[in-house]
């Protein structure tokens, strides 16, 4: 289970990769990995700072990046593994795991906070769609990219399946994303879960965290 457990954190590695290139890169049709590298060497990381962190019990505030939002209640909470994550909820029973990663962009997008200005759905949905059905090792099914909002910020929402192997075992995964712009930088929500564990009360969950998302200057540097 745990070399599982380590395949699923490196396909949502992958995926969010896809992501952010298609993403932090801009719609130019002439997308160049050389380029992206450049930009992305001149654009700042994102600051993990224990200083910005602020727990109330379930509740996160990261004051770098002015938001909050509340994760499930009595779950495990951490900063993750992931240079980009600020924060995650994990639910080790049931291999479920919330968190919340902050990007910057390496471009001058035409609207900082409306990601569907600088990214149009049909240009996210081919491009991520052909690369992501590129990927190896690993079957994807169910792939699906849709509009919503997050905060009342246009969001771009990614989920998809994933039948994936440990010894004489399969296990098949969820992952949901709920992506938008602010202030130049992508906020994104990633969920992964177990099909088998999903159901209407961990989808009422996962819902309830990203209706909690807020933008939040209360808390300064």
């Amino acid at each position: 289970m745990t070399k599982l457990l380590i395949k699923r954190f490196y396909l949502i590695a992958i995926f969010n990769l896809l992501l952010q290139m298609h993403v932090t890169y801009g719609q130019s049709q002439n997308f160049n990995i050389d380029d992206y590298n450049k930009n992305k060497e001149l654009t700042p990381p994102t600051d993990k700072n224990l200083e910005n962190d602020h727990w109330d019990f379930e509740v996160y505030r990261n004051s770098k990046y002015h938001f909050q939002l509340q994760f499930p209640k009595d779950w495990e909470y951490d900063r993750g593994t992931s240079s980009k994550t600020l924060a995650r909820a994990l639910n080790r029973n049931k291999g479920v795991s919330i968190s919340v990663t902050v990007v910057h962009l390496t471009y001058i997008p035409e609207d900082s906070n409306d990601i569907s200005k600088s990214n149009t759905f049909e240009n996210i949905q081919s491009k991520f769609i052909d690369e992501l059905l590129a990927l190896n090792n690993t079957t994807r099914e169910n792939i699906q990219i849709k509009n919503g909002f997050l905060n009342n910020y246009p969001a771009y929402i990614y989920d998809f399946t994933s039948q994936q192997s440990s010894g004489n075992q399969s296990y098949q995964f969820y992952f949901k994303q709920v992506q938008c712009f602010f202030n130049s930088k992508i906020y994104q929500l990633n969920f992964s879960i177990p099909v088998e564990f999903y159901d209407s009360e961990m989808e009422t969950i996962f819902n309830r965290v990203i209706h909690s998302f807020r933008f939040d200057f209360t808390y300064k540097r």
